[in-house]
């Protein structure tokens, strides 16, 4: 889809929809946003050739990727962003009518003296993410950090992790009420008495 005044150049102005739903008038488009599978702690990785990679809790429709390098040229990742939107729809749909494809990349800008952009992955697999990783080492970029930073905002960080604090509070809370109705599970069972010599009598 090409939204009309869109004015970022092709093919960062094209994104895909995820669901079209029927309509009398006209076809409703809509986006499907999801929470985090797992927040985590930063982690770093260096991708061969030599970039070090930092990542952030993410979501899949809404990574952003910062650079520390700002490039010359971008035509390796637009040749990326072509290859993975398959805007002419070339790509043959799995049985569950995914087409493995990326949505939307925003176009890169330089914000706060570092390069960044967006990608929503859609239906791609992890593969597409590796490769955009190899395309931007080629462009010189040696150190990004990677994560859904706007859509994971602060707000919804703390709403996820509280979440995750309640989880672990309520199999805790299972956990000892377990052990309170069963006092003897851990208890060492007692040796049996021996006979003594006025009991066999």
């Amino acid at each position: 889809m090409n939204p009309m005044g869109a004015t970022d150049p092709v093919p960062y102005r094209y994104f895909r929809v995820d669901l079209v739903g029927e309509a009398a008038a006209a076809p409703k488009l809509a986006d499907v946003n999801v929470d985090p599978h797992a927040l985590f702690e930063p982690l770093t990785y260096v991708r061969e050739p030599n970039m070090k990679v930092t990542l952030h809790p993410f979501v899949w429709n809404g990574i952003e990727f910062v650079c520390q390098t700002t490039p010359v040229e971008i035509s390796t990742l637009t040749d990326w962003v072509n290859r993975w939107l398959d805007n002419g729809d070339t790509k043959t749909q799995d049985a569950d009518g995914l087409s493995g494809v990326i949505h939307s990349v925003t176009f890169p800008r330089v914000v706060d003296s570092h390069w960044t952009f967006s990608v929503d992955f859609g239906s791609a697999p992890l593969v597409a993410f590796d490769e955009l990783l190899v395309a931007l080492a080629k462009l010189g970029v040696n150190s990004v950090s990677v994560g859904s930073f706007t859509y994971l905002g602060p707000e919804k960080r703390g709403r996820a992790m509280n979440v995750i604090f309640r989880c672990i509070a309520g199999l805790l809370i299972l956990s000892m009420n377990s052990l309170a109705e069963e006092p003897n599970r851990w208890k060492k069972p007692e040796a049996p008495m021996k006979p003594t010599g006025d009991s066999q009598n």
